[in-house]
This record gives C-alpha cells, sequence and structure tokens, in this order.
C-alpha cells in the first residue's frame, strides 16, 4: 500500500488523521491526567495541563479565550508529537480541534518549567513545522511572564499565517483559583471542581517545576550599575530592555 504524503493538517479529514498516526507518520501520545512519567518532568506538565482543559469546560473555556481558540467543535488532546517526515523535533503538545469530521484549528505547545526559559531555536523548528501544516496557532509555556498573553518572551520572526503566544505558570494558576471562588465564572459541575482543586494542588506542589518569578535578567544590574555611574545609556541597548522586561515580570507577578 503507497503511503499518502503528509502535507496538511488543517483542512484534513479526521479519520486520514487517524491513518497518518496508524501508519507512523504522525506519532502522538494521548494527553492524561495521571501521566506516567516522572513527577515535575515538563511533559508531566505538558500532559495534565492538556487533560484539565480537556476534562473541565470553564478552564479550557478562559484559556482558549486567551489563545483565540474554538471551543466549538470535538477536541483532541495530544502530548510528544512528532511528524518523521517532515522534522525529527518533538512538540510538546498539539490540541485538534474537528468539525464535522474536518479538522478546522490545530495548536501547537511548548512547556518550559523550572528556571528553563523558552528557547528561540527550538520555537523556530516547531514554527517551521507549523507552517508546513497549516497549524496557525503556536502556544508557549513556562516561568516567565508577559504583560498580556499575545506577548512573547523570546524575539523571533514569525510568519503571518501563524499567531504566537505565551502563557505563564502563575497566570494558569491564577486563572484556575479564580474559577473556584463564588463568581459568576465558577465550574458548574462538582466532580470538575474536584478535578480542578486537584491539578492546582499538583501545580502548587515544589516538586512540579512551576516557580513564581524568581529573579530579574542579567540586564537589570547593568542598568542598575550605569543609572549608579551616571552612564549615559540608549534604548537600544539589551541590556536595557531586559531590565525593562524583567520589571513588567515582577509588576505581572506581582498582580496575579
Amino acid at each position: 500500500m503507497i503511503k499518502k504524503k503528509l502535507t496538511k493538517l488543517v483542512g484534513l479529514k479526521k479519520e486520514q488523521f487517524d491513518a497518518f498516526i496508524a501508519n507512523g507518520q504522525i506519532q502522538v501520545q494521548s494527553a492524561k491526567l495521571i501521566p506516567t512519567l516522572k513527577t515535575g518532568d515538563e511533559m508531566a506538565l505538558t500532559s495534565i495541563f492538556l487533560s484539565s482543559m480537556r476534562l473541565i469546560n470553564e478552564f479550557r473555556q478562559g484559556i482558549f479565550r486567551d489563545i483565540k481558540l474554538s471551543n466549538s467543535g470535538k477536541l483532541y488532546y495530544y502530548t510528544e508529537v512528532v511528524f518523521p517526515e517532515i522534522e525529527s523535533s518533538r512538540v510538546d503538545g498539539m490540541v485538534v480541534n474537528v468539525t464535522s469530521g474536518t479538522i478546522k484549528e490545530v495548536a501547537f505547545f511548548e512547556m518550559k518549567s523550572k528556571n528553563n526559559g523558552i528557547d528561540s531555536a527550538q520555537v523556530e523548528s516547531y514554527i517551521a513545522i507549523a507552517k508546513k501544516l497549516g497549524v496557525g496557532t503556536m502556544v508557549t509555556v513556562s516561568n516567565e511572564f508577559v504583560s498580556n498573553p499575545s506577548n512573547s518572551p523570546i524575539n523571533i520572526r514569525v510568519p503571518k499565517s501563524i499567531t504566537m503566544y505565551h502563557l505563564s505558570w502563575t497566570y494558569i494558576l491564577t486563572k484556575g483559583h479564580l474559577l473556584l471562588f463564588k463568581n459568576e465564572n465558577n465550574i458548574k459541575d462538582v466532580d470538575q471542581v474536584e478535578i480542578m482543586r486537584e491539578v492546582l494542588s499538583y501545580l502548587e506542589s515544589p516538586i512540579s517545576g512551576v516557580l513564581g518569578f524568581m529573579q530579574m535578567k542579567p540586564g537589570w544590574k547593568e542598568t542598575f550599575e550605569c543609572v549608579k555611574a551616571n552612564k549615559k545609556m540608549r534604548l537600544s541597548d539589551p541590556y536595557v530592555e531586559e531590565a525593562v522586561v524583567s520589571w513588567h515580570e515582577e509588576e505581572k507577578d506581582m498582580a496575579l
């Protein structure tokens, strides 16, 4: 049997997508709420985060609003995604939205934990894959803070066909906690409430890899020394930008 070449995801029939998985042209794992992975591992975080969106309606709606994904249709959540014929890089997570049997939207997720920052080269390789397959959304998640989800902790060129978003783990934790307070956005299903509590308990554990804002970037100290010495600085100086970004991150952390 001649294998069909994988050239796109968006616009593909779900049965064709499943066939590509069956013959190894797409390699994935289904996201699990209780993954059989090492506690604190980035893939464990990815699996738990994606599964919590799958299982908790209001949590999913909130995150999807941030990254401009549709909440309608049938949603599928995958981890450890590889497209061997295109690139050997492993995409941490993927959400697939299927409507009337056809894939309408796909989002890639790149996850980092602990003090690991988003890697520009890594994200660029994922964006190259996304461009080849017609994927329109790239989401990064780490302990780094941004002013809003449409900003990014890295500075790379992104094709017009792809929109990139960033979420900090503290931001995700905050959204989860807000759903448990008494307000109009409460989780309605009592079982989903308990799932949300368990997920938040894991994310807040010291061994999960989720951290708040821990330290300023190196440019903060250099900027401080320049101010102290009354040295002239330019807006284009990289250390000035790092200092400003660090301050915005600290503000965001305090606000959350």
